[in-house]
């Protein structure tokens, strides 16, 4: 199966020891089209509630939160440290499904095999160096 990942480690492969141009365009390109990729991946949110679905909290898959939503139910029921709790417990909801919504677009953008651990800063690291002027 064919990924973009090892499309660019064949580029890098095929033209990194060559010093034409055109192979160090076609790699700097293919590196700068991963690197926008993972932005644009890193910027997809997914949502999740606490327990008692009064309160939901929707994050970023590199993990900032985005929004907190109270119902009217929750400003009306909760106490101020049950309020902070229920929010506290969204956000951790919402990350642990935005982690496995990330390991999953990973494994599928770089052909990881599950139980690979994701490194993903390290790849995002490298394509903004070879992406560099």
């Amino acid at each position: 199966m064919s990924t973009e990942f090892g499309e660019l480690q064949e580029s890098l492969r095929r033209y990194g020891r060559a010093s034409d141009e055109i192979g160090a365009r076609r790699i700097r390109d293919a590196a700068v089209a991963m690197r926008d990729r993972l932005a644009a991946l890193m910027a997809e949110t997914v949502s999740a509630g606490d327990p008692g679905g009064r309160v939901q909290a929707t994050v970023r898959l590199s993990g900032g939160v985005e929004s907190v939503y109270v119902s009217p139910q929750a400003a009306r029921e909760f106490g101020t440290a049950d309020l902070g709790l229920a929010c506290v417990a969204a956000v951790r909801a919402a990350r642990e499904n935005a982690a496995a919504a990330l390991t999953d677009r990973f494994q599928d953008f770089s052909g990881a095999r599950p139980g690979d651990p994701v490194r993903l800063e390290d790849h995002y690291a490298e394509l903004n160096r070879l992406t560099e002027g």
